[in-house]
């Protein structure tokens, strides 16, 4: 207690002490979500009295406030009659739905008559009982249909109610496979949605576009962020975009090199796209047309039948048997392996029909077509010695990934890399030229070249007597018995007194003149018939050449519109080959032609 000295004049007592001390006790009770509960303090004598104690009490705010946490209670009087010790005093303390910390008020007595205090606070404690909800978002799943606007409907739910203040939060679209750039859906967004307090839910609808095109299933994502209110238990919601259209066939091309004898398989994929939970069915046939066709029993096996995709089969093959032979062709044969007859799909307009390009083997198919070593001599045709070579395969060459490089000697001389260009960049089509210039480095006798597609001025030809080696690769070759050895010739032409060449070398060049092979392109492995001397030769032919004479036209009548120097080439090049032979596959030339 706090000290209190009495002296003679105080009242008599019993005893030399005072005779009660009071006190009062704390309380916690759980709020409740309405109406009120109870808390009830106990203020207590510590033993009887045998006079009457009186105590005043009232309520403070603490954390807790009135009158929304608890009903208060103003200062009131507790009476204790002779021989009581305890009493109650009750506060009220308000239920709420509120998401709050646990919070606190207190009964304060004061004032006490024939007692001393001893505690004179009392806390009462109020337990929050408001869990927040959880929030999350489903996911939707619908076809996109044809045409217009399809609604997704999401759902942002909660778990329970709302509490007081709602659940307020942020909600936005986001691409993933579907995306709003490629016109799958219309982005949405908006900030600061709330659910009501007592609600539990709150729609978000999203447009997504109707289209015809065949594609895989997309997806878009609605995300929920900036909760308030509620614990996040998604807050992701997926929306796929189901493709209800129907499922695409396609066949892809293939190319084969057909080989020397016996049977090539060529082996085309026939694909459905997107899979199906139907069986699907396609019927499937070879055939080919005109130009540069192949022939069915000769150059392939003919063949057909029916697939069938099994529900999630996605693709099949189709072999297609190439026959091998030895013939020197200088085209890409082909043939057709066309899709028809489709069952609960459809074949895409665009592939339905795959193209099997069989590639000849046999023999070279990037020659030299033309060499002159005359440049800027004495009354040359050309500043500039040159060589000219053509690609009669049914492939591009590409020479970044396939070198190639033009070796000389001299008549009798041999092969060194002071001599040899490397053909590194650029690329050849079929049927087209490719124009390498060559010394001198700078000349005002004869007609400039066209723009060459490859320099080497280092290499200096004779203008009568040489060997020209088109070398599969960048390697030198060696010489043996005047020849290229120790490399892949492509091809190789010895012109006038050369000591090695294909059989036969050519008649001389000079200034004036060139070796030019023929119009036909054949290459019998002999420069004296597959090479003519042309006095005052062409112009030389480089990449930018619209139509070789010397290569295969796509048809007769491209021919007509040769002017009267190409056809003299043409000419001259029928009369030395052999005229049975056909023409871009279109069948034997004629003599009268």
């Amino acid at each position: 207690h706090t000290p209190s000295p009495r002296n003679s004049s105080d009242a008599a007592n019993t005893c030399s002490g005072q005779t009660a001390d009071i006190a009062i006790g704390d309380v916690t009770v759980t709020e409740g979500d309405t109406g009120t509960v109870s808390a009830n303090f106990t203020v207590s004598l510590i033993a009887a009295s045998a006079a009457t104690v009186k105590v005043d009490y009232a309520t403070v705010n603490g954390t807790a406030i009135e009158p929304s946490d608890y009903n208060a209670i103003p200062i009131t009087q507790l009476i204790f009659s002779p021989g009581e010790t305890s009493k109650l005093v009750t506060v009220l303390v308000n239920g709420d739905t509120l998401d709050e910390p646990d919070e606190t008020f207190f009964v304060v007595l004061s004032n006490a008559t024939n007692a001393s205090i001893l505690d004179n606070q009392g806390q009462g404690t109020i337990i929050d009982n408001d869990v927040p909800p959880t929030l999350t978002i489903n996911d939707v799943s619908l076809n996109e249909g044809n045409a217009g606007s399809t609604t997704f409907h999401f759902i942002v739910g909660l778990s329970a109610p709302a509490l007081t203040g709602g659940v307020t939060f942020d909600i936005a679209t986001q691409d993933g496979t579907a995306t709003t750039a490629g016109g799958d859906y219309s982005a949405k967004s908006q900030t600061s949605q709330t659910i009501a307090s007592g609600s539990t839910t709150l729609a978000f609808d999203v447009g997504v576009n109707g289209d015809t095109e065949i594609e895989m299933n997309e997806s878009f994502f609605v995300n929920v962020s900036n909760v308030t209110g509620a614990t996040v238990g998604g807050g992701q919601g997926q929306g796929t975009i189901q493709n209800d259209d129907s499922p695409a066939l396609s066949i892809n091309d293939v190319t084969v090199a057909e080989g020397n004898s016996g049977a090539t398989p060529a082996t085309f994929t026939v694909t459905l796209s997107p899979s199906s939970n139907q069986t699907v069915t396609v019927d499937y046939a070879t055939s080919s047309v005109s130009p540069a066709k192949a022939a069915a029993g000769t150059d392939y096996v003919s063949t057909n039948g029916t697939l069938t995709f099994n529900p999630g089969e996605t693709s099949k093959p189709v072999t297609v048997l190439v026959n091998g032979d030895t013939a020197n062709e200088s085209i890409c044969e082909t043939l057709f392996v066309t899709l028809s007859n489709p069952v609960n799909a459809a074949i895409s307009p665009a592939a339905g029909q795959g193209t099997l390009g069989i590639t000849d083997d046999d023999g070279t198919k990037l020659i030299i077509t033309q060499v002159y070593g005359g440049g800027s001599n004495s009354g040359a045709t050309f500043r500039n010695d040159f060589v000219e070579v053509f690609n009669r395969g049914a492939t591009t060459i590409d020479f970044s990934t396939t070198n190639y490089s033009v070796q000389y000697a001299s008549a009798t001389g041999s092969f060194s890399s002071g001599n040899t260009i490397t053909l590194t960049s650029g690329t050849v089509a079929p049927g087209q030229f490719f124009l390498i210039r060559l010394a001198p480095t700078t000349s005002t006798t004869g007609t400039a070249l066209p723009a060459a597609d490859a320099t080497n001025t280092g290499i200096n030809m004779s203008a009568t007597d040489g060997k020209v080696a088109l070398v599969l690769g960048a390697a030198v070759a060696t010489t043996t018995n005047g020849c290229p050895t120790g490399v892949t010739v492509a091809d190789l032409i010895g012109y006038g007194n050369a000591n090695c060449s294909e059989a036969t070398q050519t008649a001389v060049l000079s200034a004036t003149k060139s070796a030019r092979r023929s119009a036909s392109c054949r290459d019998s492995n002999n420069n004296a018939t597959d090479f003519v001397v042309v006095s005052n030769p062409d112009t030389p032919r480089n990449t930018a050449a619209t139509f070789s004479p010397c290569g295969c036209s796509t048809s007769y009548s491209s021919l007509f519109s040769l002017g009267s120097d190409s056809w003299k080439g043409i000419l001259a090049g029928l009369f030395v080959d052999d005229l049975s032979a056909p023409l871009c596959g279109g069948g034997p030339v004629s003599r009268e032609f």
